[in-house]
């Protein structure tokens, strides 16, 4: 978002933002919003997550942030 010359306060804008603009990416934004929301529930409601949970996403996750790289890199 920020090499496109926007800033973001909040990572809600930033997926939203980034869903809209981005469609052509293979990227799953229900499950990064699901992320969001979780990190959030742990964060200011306390909820525990479960370890398996992480470990059941972890995969995902780590595809998820290669894939971002290498796009920005091929941006560059």
């Amino acid at each position: 978002m920020g090499k496109e010359g926007f800033k973001s306060d909040t990572h809600d804008c930033l997926f939203y933002y980034f869903e809209e603009k981005h469609k052509n990416l293979e990227i799953d934004f229900k499950f990064l919003q699901d992320l969001r929301v979780t990190r959030n529930n742990i964060n200011y409601q306390g909820v525990k997550v479960p370890k398996e949970a992480w470990k059941d996403s972890k995969l995902k996750i780590d595809l998820t942030i290669k894939y971002l790289i290498e796009c920005l890199e091929k941006k560059n």
